[in-house]
């Protein structure tokens, strides 16, 4: 897996340290190539188990034979010949000079070479000739771009959105010209592989077009129904190339059940969609190669940064408002009427509630409830409703039923508020809500609000708001996260200087991140390519069926379960985004990965003489064909 991409065509082996240059398998070309198929298994009756799949077993480092021939002139060949002498073949004749340039030049370059280049060759006497020859034409720009076509064709890029509009990508070519500039420096393979799954980590931000390189449906609709759909189709998109380009497996066939051939379980399909979860389709910003003194400066800054945040969340403060739940909690008071009031929305959209839950204060004789059901005679009134939505009513606010089908949504951008009256006076003690309770929807979220009591109209008491709350633009990782959580099971107590303080902080933040900024565009700030971005996604749930209206468990990020060597992902449920893809990318990329390097070496051989040793080149499951050459192959 150290080998770079213009040394692809070597056999893999194992661990395999240094690498050769190509020039024992095109001289392979000059002799021909016999390939005898083994017979196809056919269709297997259920999965094969992964200990019986040829493909997942780890490599073996076979034993050359050693025939003592003359025509022999590598391991490579030892392995041809012996397969040849089973079927009591012998090699075909060397080709004359005039066809060994032609062959290399067109294979490698997909040109002809020049007449006086031909006449060169057949004149040189040399004994190291045609190795000079190959290394002239692997330093040629055109093998990059002769290559990066089979690539490219590989991992579905397309310069369009595809569907019914089409649209080109006018700036997708980055990712093309990202793989050609690869392969003509030679670059390592397992860094190219990662970088195509994580390059914004990596400083390779080029390389992510992959993940995008697919089709794109831009035309959407009011349809909730469509629109997961669309969305899991983009998710499968990214999950089925990545399978079928590096490990040559049809991971998309467990979308909707276990893999009928391979040992692929439903649950690896979406926990290896939770790994592109956050990724979308969109053009984003190329970072620039920069004065490493600036570097310093925004390193220095960011720990400033790092140490407000540790400074900040050791406040008595709660966490950031979530689009799944926010719970609000208070000192028993009387109420007759509850009032939720919006003053902001991430990204000024109309404020979407999902459900509005108010619980009564326990006492000895009764449990809490939440009184502002419908079902209780609570009422539901509220500033403006979005008109036209059938899914998106004031009667959905407290009917009981979680989620974005279920939910209401104001007609007053950032704003507008709602209130339940009771059907009479009730003690009540706190409040839960959110935008969507399973997590799918993450804009119109309230960032702001207010929410007030009274027995009276017009009498109205504050009983809880946002200002106790760190920003919503405040990211919490995982530990941070957990320990506000841990906090917020008895309502933290704000005090006065509490509240200076973290006045004086989020000053402190402001003044860091407009230090940053500009620092930030003059590093990072390059052209835009379309190459995706990434946000922290919703959880994910294995889908009944592969519907995206059915969700069924929650789903860690992770690899394939029935490929144990490079050890599980070991992600959490809410992982950072980029942490996700760059796991994924280590572990695909791993020298124990027994896919990787049988997948690519692979592709090498397909493309050189026509058929690979797997002749199925994305498919090295139970429903490809076997190796003709395993012992080769490895």
């Amino acid at each position: 897996m150290s080998c770079g991409i213009s040394s692809w065509l070597i056999v893999v082996v194992g661990r395999a340290g240094r690498v050769m240059k190509p020039i024992i398998v095109l001289a392979v070309m000059l002799v021909g190539f016999v390939a005898v198929s083994w017979s196809s298994l056919g269709h297997a009756v259920g999965a094969v188990p992964a200990a019986r799949l040829w493909s997942f077993q780890p490599l073996v480092d076979a034993a050359v034979p050693k025939s003592g021939d003359r025509w022999v002139h590598g391991a490579i060949d030892e392995f041809i010949l012996q397969r040849l002498a089973s079927e009591n073949l012998r090699p075909s004749p060397p080709a004359d000079a005039r066809t060994v340039i032609r062959r290399l030049y067109l294979d490698v370059l997909g040109l002809p070479p020049a007449p006086a280049e031909v006449s060169a060759f057949a004149r040189d006497r040399r004994p190291d000739a045609y190795e000079r020859l190959v290394e002239r034409v692997l330093a040629n720009p055109h093998y990059g771009e002769r290559w990066g076509q089979h690539w490219l064709d590989v991992v579905r890029y397309g310069e369009s959105d595809g569907f019914e509009t089409n649209r080109e990508r006018d700036n997708a070519f980055y990712y093309r010209d990202y793989v050609v500039r690869s392969l003509n420096e030679d670059h390592r393979y397992d860094e190219f592989v990662m970088e195509q799954l994580a390059g914004d980590a990596l400083d390779k931000d080029a390389g992510t077009g992959f993940l995008v390189a697919g089709p794109h449906d831009i035309v959407k609709s009011p349809d909730i129904n469509l629109t997961l759909s669309q969305r899991q189709d983009e998710l499968a998109d990214m999950v089925n190339a990545t399978g079928t380009t590096f490990l040559g497996v049809t991971i998309g066939c467990a979308r909707c059940h276990d893999h009928k051939f391979d040992p692929i379980p439903q649950a690896d399909f979406f926990a290896l969609q939770a790994v592109f979860a956050g990724v979308q389709h969109a053009q984003r910003q190329l970072s620039v190669t920069v004065n490493p003194e600036l570097r310093q400066q925004e390193a220095s800054l960011n720990s400033e940064l790092a140490d407000l945040r540790r400074r900040m969340i050791q406040l008595p403060i709660r966490p950031p408002v979530e689009t799944r739940e926010n719970q609000e909690r208070f000192e028993p008071v009387t109420a007759r009427f509850v009032r939720f009031s919006i003053q902001s929305t991430i990204g000024n959209g109309q404020p979407c509630i999902d459900e509005l839950e108010i619980y009564t204060a326990t006492n000895d004789e009764e449990t809490s409830r939440n009184v502002a059901l419908a079902e209780y005679g609570s009422v539901a009134t509220s500033s403006s409703t979005l008109p036209g939505y059938a899914i998106h009513q004031l009667e959905h606010v407290n009917d009981g039923q979680l989620g974005n089908a279920n939910s209401w949504i104001s007609n007053e951008p950032g704003g507008g508020w709602v209130q339940i009256e009771f059907s009479e006076v009730v003690i009540v003690d706190s409040v839960v809500w959110g935008r969507d309770r399973h997590g799918r929807y993450t804009d119109r979220l309230a960032s702001e609000y207010r929410i007030e009591v009274a027995t009276e109209p017009d009498q109205w008491k504050l009983v809880a708001s946002h200002e106790d709350r760190l920003p919503v633009s405040f990211d919490l990782a995982g530990g941070e996260k957990r320990a506000l959580r841990d906090d917020t099971r008895q309502r933290p107590v704000l005090t006065d200087q509490d509240r200076a303080d973290l006045v004086s902080l989020l000053h402190e933040r402001s003044w860091l991140e407009a230090e940053l900024k500009p620092l930030r565009e003059r590093i990072h700030g390059g052209e835009q390519a379309y190459l995706g971005s990434f946000q922290q996604p919703p959880r994910t749930h294995i889908l009944y069926r592969g519907d995206p209206l059915t969700p069924q468990r929650e789903i860690a990020p992770a690899s394939l379960s029935s490929i144990r060597a490079p050890g599980e992902l070991g992600l959490e449920l809410d992982e950072p985004e980029q942490r996700r893809r760059l796991a994924l990318a280590r572990w695909i990329a791993s020298d124990e990965n027994p896919l990787t390097a049988r997948v690519i070496a692979n592709r090498f051989w397909q493309y050189h003489f026509g058929r690979g040793i797997v002749a199925t080149a994305s498919d090295f499951g139970a429903n490809g064909v076997p190796p003709t050459h395993s012992e080769l192959l490895d």
